[in-house]
């Protein structure tokens, strides 16, 4: 038992208190960014899946197509500046896990044959001005 009229013990507990609400908070704090992290990846889940079923997939790897040019396109409109291969692959990445490099860029060359992007310098890539208009659904028309 504590006696609460030694002022030391007294200070010495409330001090153990203190730290102790100090590390919950700490660990609450840990638990809200893991929550919104899962959030985020929830989020981004959807929108995957609501592009991919928006858009006509014929063949099983076309998904991953889809996924890793969103993700580019994505990546440049989001950073507003010319983007490093590098940079844009580490995004593509983490959408699709099993990307290889050399898929990744020939999706990049083949990209910029179709006009969505285009090569700024060696290995530096911008959105296109025509990516940035919004597109037309021909189906809907």
């Amino acid at each position: 038992m504590i006696d609460f009229r030694d002022q030391e013990a007294a200070a010495e507990v409330e001090k153990k208190i203190l730290q102790e609400i100090a590390d919950r908070k700490r660990q609450i704090a840990g638990i809200q960014q893991e929550i919104d992290t899962f959030e985020r990846m929830l989020m981004k889940s959807r929108q995957q899946q609501v592009l991919i079923t928006q858009t006509d997939v014929t063949r099983k790897n076309s998904i991953n197509r889809i996924l890793v040019e969103n993700s580019v396109l994505n990546s440049l409109k989001s950073s507003g500046r010319p983007s490093k291969t590098r940079s844009l692959y580490r995004d593509a990445a983490l959408i699709v896990g099993t990307l290889k490099e050399g898929t990744f860029r020939t999706i990049l060359h083949r990209m910029k044959n179709r006009g969505l992007i285009t090569s700024v310098s060696d290995g530096k890539w911008q959105i296109a001005a025509s990516s940035l208009m919004p597109r037309t659904d021909p189906k809907r028309t």
